[in-house]
């Protein structure tokens, strides 16, 4: 209640102060202590002489020991936006699948959107959000049905998820076998900086001998494979980068015309560099106004690249005068192409494995960090002051082998049963929905009226046309005797109760200056005292799961 007072009187000096349950004649001082105490604590609680402020810290309590080397581990992160919370994490191996290949991870690249993940600036709703490496290089252990082109103890390259790991599972289309002449770092220099410039290049700006591109960030992983690429084509390459050393860098790639990417008049360069025809094509990876500034240095025809990701999860808007010489401009989202077309993906490795094989294409120039310095990879990436690639590697000796043992993966049993309070409402029925799709066959669903609503019972109808065994329990969550009378009918001998969610509410929303104790209690009974009983009803059960919403 005192959280609420404040969020609906920001305006008030609050403070929430909490007082030992049992009463003792010091409580007065105690308190009058607290009320003159000057400090910016909002929320006290005091035990004793021990005063308690509010901080938020790890719920669970840390089991890190030394782990076995064959315990496989991967980069994750317990708090997104920051780099320090990055930590290598204990999993269960997976198993390969048919079409897929299992790799031991010897190098791992690094792309600017694992940076992104890990500074929270990637958008939370992806489903990748929370997953960080997409190429690697390393030693296949194990092939599922139906992959020929592979074979365990070959030297693997590609794409995969969850690269940046000891271990990691790849679709058979994204990974190739290594050229003999690579090492593993080199290897992991070339899938996707090499994938995206090929496609952005070839594919989309479909470029021609003779024409002229403009590479921004040029001495970036995807730059350089870009002038590479170019120069393969035929075409005249004007780059850009923003400091003296990489500018240097670029020369040395036999690039002719480098500028500067952070002076405010590099479009007018590039015009006077092309005699004022400007450019056939724009690789962009610079935010803000290099995007319209890009766009104006396009001759007709003219096509710009985008394979920046800022402006786009910015939904930043374009401005369409420098495309009006009949130019287009392409979002090149390579994540899209990896995860839904494996044709294209796999067409894409050969022709880039093919180049590289040629001598046509060399690896890119890297940094190399061991796994244990995986922090500072990341803060080298942020700061943007690395040249080519950055890779990670996954030598043993260098890997830190201290962590929490994997747990086993939750899944849903089809011979346990599964209670929903409040399960006939609009977010339980899409609850159960998702345990029968998981695998769920029993399903208790309770709420005090019942199935009472045609909706409930079209509901319960349809689970049982599937083969699902629904029971409907008429009960009130904050009643001890229901509570009671529920759990001992959810579960029998034969199908013992598994699962428990807490759905149960009762809405009865308005400010609290308008609410009394009646309709206080009338709310929190389902919600809070209901998970009390429940857990009190439950305690002595072998659950899989006591979920509360």
């Amino acid at each position: 209640i005192f959280r609420v007072i404040l969020g609906e009187h920001p305006n008030f000096a609050c403070r929430g102060i909490d007082l030992p349950s049992d009463t003792s004649d010091a409580d007065p001082l105690l308190l009058w202590s607290e009320l003159v105490h000057v400090d910016g604590e909002r929320e006290v609680a005091l035990r004793g002489e021990a005063r308690y402020v509010q901080r938020i810290s790890r719920g669970f309590e840390n089991h890190e020991r030394a782990l076995d080397a064959s315990v496989p581990l991967r980069l994750e992160s317990r708090e997104r936006g920051l780099l320090d919370s990055l930590r290598f994490t204990s999993f269960e191996l997976p198993v390969c699948a048919p079409g897929e290949v299992l790799l031991e991870v010897k190098a791992a690249g690094m792309n600017f959107r694992d940076v992104l993940k890990a500074l929270a600036l990637y958008p939370a709703e992806t489903a990748d959000a929370r997953i960080f490496g997409d190429e690697v290089a390393g030693k296949v252990i194990a092939v599922g049905e139906g992959i020929t082109h592979l074979k365990v103890g070959d030297s693997a390259f590609g794409l995969s998820v969850f690269g940046l790991a000891t271990h990691t599972l790849a679709r058979g289309a994204d990974v190739r076998k290594m050229p003999d002449n690579l090492s593993y770092e080199e290897a992991a220099t070339l899938p996707v900086v090499f994938m995206t410039a090929w496609y952005a290049l070839h594919n989309s700006a479909r470029m021609k001998a003779g024409e002229t591109i403009l590479v921004h960030a040029g001495a970036g992983g995807v730059g350089m494979a870009a002038i590479q690429i170019a120069h393969h084509l035929g075409a005249q390459v004007i780059a850009s980068a923003g400091s003296a050393t990489k500018r240097a860098l670029l020369k040395t790639l036999g690039v002719k015309h480098v500028i500067d990417s952070r002076r405010g008049d590099f479009a007018e360069a590039v015009m006077e560099l092309t005699d004022g025809r400007g450019v056939d094509v724009v690789l962009n990876a610079l935010a803000a106004e290099a995007i319209p500034m890009g766009l104006s240095c396009l001759a007709e025809s003219g096509r710009f690249l985008e394979i920046g990701k800022r402006d786009i999860y910015m939904n930043s808007r374009i401005p369409l005068w420098g495309l009006r010489r009949n130019c287009s401009f392409h979002v090149i989202a390579m994540d899209a192409i990896f995860a839904g077309d494996e044709d294209q993906t796999r067409d894409l490795m050969a022709g880039i494995a093919g180049l590289v094989e040629e001598g046509a294409l060399k690896p890119l120039q890297f940094r190399s960090f061991p796994a244990s310095r995986i922090d500072a990879a990341f803060r080298l990436m942020a700061g943007g002051k690395h040249t080519g690639k950055v890779v990670v590697g996954f030598a043993e000796p260098f890997m830190s082998r201290k962590g929490e043992p994997p747990l086993p993966a939750f899944s849903i049993k089809p011979d346990g049963a599964y209670l929903i309070t409040g399960g006939l409402g609009g977010f339980g029925r899409v609850l159960a929905e998702w345990l029968v799709t998981c695998g769920a066959r029993h399903l208790v669903l309770s709420s005090r009226s019942g199935a009472s609503t045609p909706e409930a019972v079209e509901f319960v109808a349809k689970l049982e046309g599937q083969g699902i065994s629904v029971n409907v329990i008429k009960a009130d969550i904050g009643s001890p005797d229901d509570v009671q009378r529920l759990v001992s009918e959810a579960g029998t001998s034969s199908v013992p109760l598994k699962g428990l969610f807490h759905l149960a509410m009762v809405i009865d929303d308005a400010p609290l200056s308008a609410l009394n104790v009646e309709r206080l209690r009338i709310v929190m009974a389902p919600k809070a005292h209901g998970a009390w009983l429940l857990h009190e009803n439950t305690k002595a059960l072998d659950l899989d799961c006591f979920v509360m919403f």
